[in-house]
């Protein structure tokens, strides 16, 4: 995200590294490897952003499996007495209402 599309605000909406070339894949050693465009302290900023971007990631994780710890301890029991659930059985689990059947229009 912030190599190739230039996503955090710090470093600017700039993208240092080109996409991959779809006809050279990886290459060992780096062989075809593109040049760094930026300088050492740019590859720092990189990656704090990258880093920034991942602690905060796993944050709001966290947080939502600590929101919806219940559901998934009794989604673990169902599990291990199961050992598998379909569709509607984790529908039921998360009191989700059946999706509609998709039927073709009259006429």
């Amino acid at each position: 995200m912030v190599l190739r599309f230039g996503m955090d605000e710090t470093l600017g909406h700039v993208a240092y590294e080109d996409p991959p070339s779809p006809f050279l894949g990886q290459l060992p050693d780096g062989v075809g490897a593109s040049a760094r465009r930026f300088s050492p302290q740019t590859g720092r900023e990189i990656d704090c952003a990258v880093r920034a971007l991942t602690e905060a990631a796993l944050r709001s994780a966290s947080e939502i499996l600590s929101q919806h710890r219940a559901l998934l301890e009794r989604g673990s029991q169902e599990l291990l007495a199961l050992e598998t659930l379909s569709e509607d059985q984790v529908r039921a689990l998360l009191e989700m209402p059946a999706k509609p059947l998709n039927t073709p229009s009259a006429g």
